[in-house]
């Protein structure tokens, strides 16, 4: 069961206690791959993107080599399981796109399902077997790190300075994606929101309603900005395979700016959600925790 912090105790204990429950998170997703696969694999990178984001909001106390180690164990695990997840959502953002987008329908796109529903069949992680998941789950439990020489904050107090330092990292990053066209730009902004959305949703417990209900704005706004990155990934790809699709160069050209309105439209929304969410400054923000 997931440990959360609360408002008595040591700090800095319960926070190493949080960081051991994520690890444990990863194993038990793990196993659960072993008879679901879509499911575990999906919580387990989950998890992994919620400790890489703990691990960033303490990097001023772990310091930059035991910060560098950690994220580079997470980071390997979020990616040896991302193949076949990245498969499946190209799939469900193709078939809800072509559900409300009606020149998508006509019979010349079947290819288009055909060559992403093949893509997705081909899971690297099927062929593994039970005992890939197994072996992972039992690296994570063995490898699982006790923080007890690092310096963590006491109290709530002593973490504001990195809460700032997070939220105006995704207040710069919003800026620069909303000034820029480039997709990399908005990709760094979705990065650095969740990183702030993880680091608030910790300290839920020991919060107001308020501010569990300003938290869920910013998973809201994270939502929005994963469906765009998911049409971008999508974007990717079948530009990268357009000569293996073969389309007509009227379906070509409709596809794309099919593809491309929605994302457009999803990165106006993201950005419509951060004007409200990151309008203050960082100072400001933090007084409010």
């Amino acid at each position: 069961m997931r440990y959360r912090l609360n408002p008595s105790g040591n700090f800095g204990k319960q926070l190493q206690r949080l960081i051991q429950s994520i690890n444990e998170d990863i194993v038990v997703a793990l196993l659960q791959a072993c008879r679901d696969p879509e499911t575990g694999v999906h919580q387990a990178r989950k998890s992994c993107k919620e400790i890489r984001a703990l691990l960033r909001l303490l990097r001023p106390q772990i310091g930059v080599e035991a910060f560098r180690h950690h994220q580079a164990r997470y980071r390997h695990v979020a990616g040896v399981l991302s193949g076949s997840r990245d498969a499946m959502v190209m799939v469900n953002t193709w078939r809800a796109l072509q559900d409300e987008r009606q020149e998508l329908q006509a019979d010349g796109f079947d290819r288009v399902t055909a060559m992403l529903t093949e893509r997705a069949r081909e899971d690297p992680l099927t062929s593994k077997g039970q005992a890939f998941f197994v072996d992972l789950a039992l690296e994570m439990e063995a490898q699982r790190f006790l923080a007890r020489d690092w310096q963590l904050p006491r109290r709530l107090e002593d973490l504001k300075p990195n809460v700032r330092r997070l939220y105006r990292k995704a207040r710069d990053a919003e800026r620069r994606a909303l000034a820029s066209d480039d997709i990399d730009d908005f990709h760094d902004f979705r990065k650095r929101s969740k990183d702030l959305f993880y680091s608030l949703r910790i300290l839920i417990p020991l919060h107001d309603k308020r501010f569990k209900k300003q938290v869920q704005a910013f998973e809201a706004m994270t939502e929005v900005q994963g469906l765009a990155n998911d049409h971008a990934v999508l974007s990717e790809y079948l530009e990268t395979h357009r000569e293996s699709l073969g389309l007509a160069a009227d379906d070509e050209q409709r596809l794309t700016a099919a593809i491309q309105d929605r994302l457009q439209a999803l990165q106006a929304r993201a950005h419509e959600l951060a004007k409200a969410l990151l309008k203050d400054k960082p100072g400001v923000f933090v007084k409010r925790l």
